[in-house]
């Protein structure tokens, strides 16, 4: 069935005739024919709202809709209890080695092993040429003889050096040294002075070995003193070494030196001094702190006097 088409438009009301007299009541007449509808008066006021009508059927089943965008993932279940364990898998292959790491860091260096025993003594090397005569230098301390050599070759004759400064008319009139040998073990208070062991002695004129450990000069006058010791201490130590007048320092004779730890140290020097008659000289050492110091072995401490005038 199609749509209901619109209401036409109402036609004209037509008008109404003058009353007549009133007849007799006739018969009733037919039904005339029913007039024009007149023009639709305005809109009356809502009705109350009727019942409401039994629902209807159910409609046919709408297409299915598109689907949905996912939901969040819901929270994780609780830990499942740990199965047994499987059997073992075959061993696998040998990886290949991995490169070779980085150099770790140099270790500290180990403390200073002793002093080995000294070795033999080389043989002797053929005489080289002369050379020219140097300026005659001080006479150093006279050490102990050793063993003759053998004879070397004779050297070609170098050419005459200089003439050197006159020396005394009648040699040396007071000289003579004192010297150790033997390994030892000083033990030093701290700020104390320790007289330096040297029992030995040197050939000598003019001064005597009395007491011990000491030189005793018989004659006034001009003096050149040299002096030297050889030792070593197991911690680092500042030691000061000096040559002493009748127990008290020479203050041109002496020096302060710091020993390195395990390391062997020569302390030498020498000056020329103006001594008294009857002068007691001896040599001395002291540290700024209690320590034990260790002299070395072959000529371990020596002490030279000789008058120059």
């Amino acid at each position: 069935m199609g749509p209901t088409g619109p209401t036409g438009p109402t036609g004209p009301t037509g008008a109404t005739g003058a009353t007549g007299a009133t007849g007799a009541m006739g018969p009733t007449g037919p039904v005339g024919a029913t007039g024009a509808t007149g023009a639709m008066g305005p809109t009356g006021p809502a009705g109350a709202t009727g019942a409401t009508g039994a629902m209807g059927p159910t409609g046919p089943a709408g297409a299915t809709g598109a689907t949905g965008a996912m939901g969040p993932t819901g929270p994780a279940g609780a830990t499942g209890a740990i199965g047994p364990t499987g059997p073992r898998g075959e061993t696998g292959a040998t990886g290949a080695m991995g490169p070779t790491g980085p150099a770790g860091a140099t270790g500290a260096t180990g403390a200073m092993g002793p002093t080995g025993p000294a070795g033999a003594t080389g043989a002797m090397g053929p005489t080289g040429p002369t050379g020219a005569t140097g300026a005659t230098g001080a006479t150093g301390a006279t050490g102990a003889t050793g063993p003759t050599g053998p004879a070397g070759a004779a050297g070609a004759t170098g050419p005459t050096g200089p003439t050197g400064p006159v020396g005394p008319a009648a040699g040396l009139s007071s000289y003579g040294g004192i010297y150790g040998v033997e390994p030892t073990n000083l033990i030093l208070l701290a700020s104390a002075p320790r007289v330096i062991p040297m029992p030995l002695t040197m050939p000598s004129a003019g001064v005597t070995y009395s007491p011990e450990n000491s030189i005793t000069v018989a004659a006034a006058g001009t003096y050149e003193i040299n002096y030297s010791v050889d030792l070593s201490a197991a911690i680092g130590l500042d030691v000061i070494v000096a040559v002493r007048q009748n127990g008290s320092a020479l203050t041109a004779v002496g020096t302060s030196q710091t020993l390195a730890a395990g390391l062997r140290t020569s302390i030498d020097g020498s000056a020329i001094v103006t001594l008294p008659a009857g002068a007691v000289l001896d040599m001395i050492i002291q540290a700024t702190i209690a320590a034990t110091v260790t002299l070395g072995n072959w000529r371990n401490a020596s002490l030279t006097v000789k008058k120059l005038d």
